[in-house]
């Protein structure tokens, strides 16, 4: 679906806010069991519902997401959600965060509007939320970003994204899938 494909780049596009090295882990700390992705480097554990499809390790536009989710709504429309970490080198807490990736949106789309940014509670740990939505080749999409500080100081952003007119049609598997956010 060629709205996947556009929706998985910009969600590599926005993490980068933070920093431009990616970080990868051995193998041996990574887990998809089911629709439950472990990652014990950094520290997380997120469960999709049944009827998205993961991918682990994939390479988008030169930067390597950690778990890529994506959902098809109809025949040319999709969802998607895909988790980064980065370095957090002068990023010090999710307000940092926060600033740094709204400062990112407004510098790259020119139509962007942010709809809501906070600081929020996920399962006892404290993230930065931002719900955002934009024009990008013509499309006109909606973002959610949950932004949070690894165990190892590392930025992990988790990014949904589908067309704006289509939010609403998976906006509960998006929030299932944020409650579902460990820290382990």
């Amino acid at each position: 679906m060629k709205t996947i494909k556009l929706i998985s780049i910009l969600l590599l596009l926005f993490v980068s806010a933070c920093s431009e090295d990616s970080l990868t882990e051995p193998e041996s700390t990574v887990y998809l069991n089911g629709q439950t992705y472990t990652n014990k480097t950094i520290g997380i554990e997120i469960s999709a519902p049944a009827d998205w499809h993961l991918e682990m390790n994939k390479d988008v536009v030169g930067m390597q997401a950690l778990l890529v989710g994506t959902k098809p709504i109809s025949s040319s429309i999709g969802a998607s959600f895909n988790i980064i970490s980065n370095s957090a080198v002068g990023i010090s807490s999710c307000r940092d965060l926060l600033t740094a990736t709204e400062s990112y949106i407004a510098g790259t789309f020119t139509d962007a509007l942010i709809e809501n940014s906070q600081i929020l509670n996920v399962n006892g740990f404290e993230c930065a939320e931002i719900i955002c939505h934009f024009t990008y080749n013509g499309i006109t999409l909606k973002q959610k970003q949950i932004l949070f500080l690894s165990n190892l100081k590392v930025s992990v952003s988790v990014t949904f994204t589908t067309e704006k007119e289509s939010y609403n049609l998976v906006e509960n598997d998006f929030e299932s899938i944020i409650k579902s956010i460990k820290k382990i």
